[in-house]
């Protein structure tokens, strides 16, 4: 019987341990995975519940990890400051119809007006994944994520939706530590716990 991960420290530690290996054995330099490490405490991110997380893309032919951030985790950023108050959002159509930007708003507690952020379709859309599908709440989010870091002065926190090229898909090894770290059996007779 599988039951949900725990916060208790001895599972984090446990889980965390077999996460970071799993990035090394997908390729990512004690550097890169430490740079990681480093936002996520600088920023109270949790890598185990993917609110930061390296991502492989290809540089000059070789493969490199760089940290991200996902949509939530910015907006716990934004939470965590304690002046956020509120964010309002809006397409901007062409006259056929079509979505050619977005605009994003963010409100904080300590300016009488909004930092505002604009994107244009051309600027994001490189027609992958689900930006065929859904383009308009791909740069929705773009947008959003970069109006949360103006105005709130994060620096280095991208989510993965602002790439320009897709990325190097996640190995075996990755692909099954993301996997194994959602969930975690119950203990064995010995009082370990299997993945």
């Amino acid at each position: 019987m599988t039951t949900e991960l725990t916060t208790t420290d001895d599972n984090q530690e446990v889980v965390k341990a077999a996460y970071l290996k799993a990035i090394r054995a997908d390729g990512a330099s004690e550097n890169e995975v430490s740079h990681m490490l480093y936002l996520a405490e600088k920023h109270d991110l949790d890598p185990l519940s993917k609110e930061i997380y390296l991502l492989p893309f290809k540089k000059d032919g070789k493969k490199e990890f760089l940290p991200y951030v996902s949509y939530a985790g910015l907006v716990k950023c934004a939470h965590k400051s304690g002046f956020f108050d509120g964010i309002e959002e809006e397409l901007v159509f062409s006259d056929d119809g079509k979505i050619v930007g977005a605009k994003a708003r963010v409100w904080t507690k300590t300016s009488n007006h909004p930092t505002i952020a604009m994107g244009l379709m051309t600027e994001y859309n490189k027609g992958y994944s689900v930006w065929s599908s859904m383009p308009g709440a791909m740069l929705m989010k773009c947008v959003k994520a970069r109006a949360i870091r103006d105005a709130f002065n994060i620096e280095g926190l991208y989510i993965k939706e602002e790439l320009m090229e897709p990325a190097i898909q996640e190995s075996e090894p990755l692909k099954q530590e993301i996997k194994t770290r959602k969930r975690i059996s119950e203990p064995k007779d010995d009082g370990e716990a299997a993945f």
